[in-house]
């Protein structure tokens, strides 16, 4: 039997800093059972993109709102906007979030309209 396990959004900090300025060094994505510091691997996909959605989410002010139903919710209505399966999602979200930890960033270029 193969146990699939979920990474999940976790916002580490006071009340006070759930008002969306948290620093990046905060907030982690993790799997549960193992330690919250693990880097990424190819492993790690399913739950990618709700991590990314909360942690976006806290970045841009709505850290308040960063509950795990809220971010759950939140990333149900994007990949439905996007009309996009949830392993669709969490995979895309999975190379952002790779690509974000290799250091090479994500632009976005209108004439062409793709991901660079």
């Amino acid at each position: 039997m193969h146990i699939l396990q979920r990474a999940s959004f976790h916002f580490k900090g006071s009340k006070d800093e759930m008002n969306g300025a948290i620093p990046l060094t905060r907030l982690s994505h993790s799997v549960p059972g193992s330690p919250v510091d693990d880097r990424l691997n190819t492993g790690e996909v399913i739950g990618s993109a709700e991590s990314l959605v909360g942690r976006i989410l806290a970045e841009q002010g709505l850290g308040k709102y960063c509950d795990p139903v809220f971010v759950k919710n939140t990333s149900k209505e994007l990949r439905e906007a996007l009309n996009m399966t949830r392993e669709e999602m969490d995979s895309a979200a999975h190379q952002l979030l790779v690509r974000e930890q290799q250091g090479r960033p994500i632009s976005y270029h209108e004439e062409d309209s793709n991901f660079v």
